[in-house]
């Protein structure tokens, strides 16, 4: 299977939605939906994830990023997700979890690549292109914000009714001898800062990183760069002075945003803070893949305050 995500042959063939329930505690924690599994099926609930490749659901050990994990057997029975069904899915039954797995959902439908599975099983969505059933061999995701309800998991589709515009595709890197991928990962031309000038008198401040490869993530609600990498575009958020006048013939100084800092140890290795009324000064933040640059939402760029 050299190609298993070829996207260019469109067929009459299937497609469905899945709804994905938004886990909503002060910001977007978790999307996650539901499956059925066995025959008779029984419904349950798993978080859908990009960043591995597994289907674990409610003895078998995986160990994701963030030391979640699961430990349980192997066994094959038919999985459904949105009315497509692969008969002979093999999964890990779960029967014991590791902190930070099992709420709100029960389990996790990896969407990665057969290189990547700790279980050697080849994933859901790649079961389904292989069969050929599939309208196309796409699956996309919507994400609402706010625990709004709309989320959804369109697999062998693209929501049109979703977005604006269009829709660009970019290459998936390889690193297997045969050419497959492990993850979604694709090439970032790098993180850029572009911002006001840091005193009255000043040009635009404007920064960018070093080219990259990014993985593309739904399983987690953060973004991870190297340490040199934050430091870096954290270092570029410094006092900006600028100029008001209070007079008619006087002007005075004022600091509108303090310089940032690490953040206290409650928050994690490699956060930083800054005064959260300011985050509106701080300019735009992107990733650049290809041409395009997409710019990170700055309510995703403040996760609340260091301590109440």
């Amino acid at each position: 299977m050299a190609r298993p995500f070829d996207i260019k042959k469109k067929r009459d063939g299937l497609q469905g939605a899945d709804p994905m329930l938004d886990d909503w505690d002060q910001y977007d924690v978790s999307y996650s939906g539901p499956i059925s599994v066995g025959t008779p099926n029984q419904e349950t609930t798993v978080q859908f994830d990009t960043g591995s490749s597994d289907l674990v659901i409610p003895t078998f050990s995986i160990e994701y990023v963030d030391e979640s994990g699961a430990s349980g057997v192997l066994v094959t029975d038919t999985v459904a997700v949105a009315g497509l069904t692969v008969p002979q899915q093999t999964f890990a039954a779960v029967s014991s979890e590791i902190e930070g797995f099992s709420d709100p959902y029960a389990g996790i439908m990896g969407l990665g690549f057969l290189p990547n599975a700790a279980s050697g099983s080849t994933p859901f969505f790649a079961n389904l292109v292989q069969s050929g059933s599939l309208a196309s061999n796409v699956f996309s995701f919507y994400m609402a914000r706010g625990g709004v309800e709309g989320s959804e998991l369109c697999l062998g589709c693209v929501n049109s009714g979703k977005y604006t515009g269009g829709v660009i595709f970019y290459p998936v890197v390889t690193f297997t001898d045969d050419g497959q991928p492990l993850d979604w990962d694709i090439q970032s031309t790098g993180l850029s800062l572009e911002g006001p000038p840091r005193n009255a008198s000043g040009p635009p401040t404007a920064w960018k990183s070093e080219a990259f490869i990014a993985t593309i993530d739904s399983g987690t609600t953060f973004i991870y760069v190297s340490k040199k990498m934050a430091k870096a575009l954290y270092d570029q958020v410094k006092p900006i002075f600028a100029i008001r006048n209070s007079g008619a013939n006087e002007a005075t100084l004022t600091i509108k945003i303090p310089k940032s800092r690490a953040a206290s140890e409650d928050w994690g290795e490699g956060s930083y803070a800054f005064p959260c009324d300011s985050v509106s000064d701080i300019g735009t933040i992107s990733f650049g893949f290809g041409n395009e640059q997409y710019a990170i939402d700055l309510r995703d760029f403040n996760a609340g305050p260091e301590s109440e």
